[in-house]
């Protein structure tokens, strides 16, 4: 969802901890994983974190949402992981399980 580009200088072949300052919403929500060098830079990691707020927001707009939110409280969190987990992926391609799980439960709450 999020296309904006790290920056140049950005070291991506490097693992930094999870920006907790800028990225409050996502941190309050218990993300906390390993993330790409890119996040050291903090207008990086500061515009990625406008972008989960903007989206959640938007979302909290729309009937989408609180569909999801009457069909099962677990519905709206699940989304909100996914947004943060697209904005913040885990610095190692091979730690999918976060993004499996919460892909198949997202999947679930679309289906109801």
């Amino acid at each position: 969802i999020f296309t904006s580009s790290p920056p140049r200088t950005a070291k991506l072949n490097v693992c930094v901890g999870y920006p907790f300052k800028k990225a409050a919403t996502c941190h309050n929500l218990g993300h906390s994983h390993l993330v790409s060098g890119a996040f050291s830079d903090k207008n990086f990691a500061a515009l990625r974190a406008a972008d989960v707020e903007l989206s959640i927001d938007k979302a909290d707009a729309t009937d989408l949402l609180k569909q999801l939110r009457n069909l099962a409280p677990i519905c709206e969190g699940v989304l909100k992981d996914a947004l943060c987990l697209d904005a913040f992926p885990s610095c190692r391609v091979e730690e999918r399980t976060p993004c499996m799980m919460v892909c198949r439960n997202l999947q679930v709450c679309f289906q109801e």
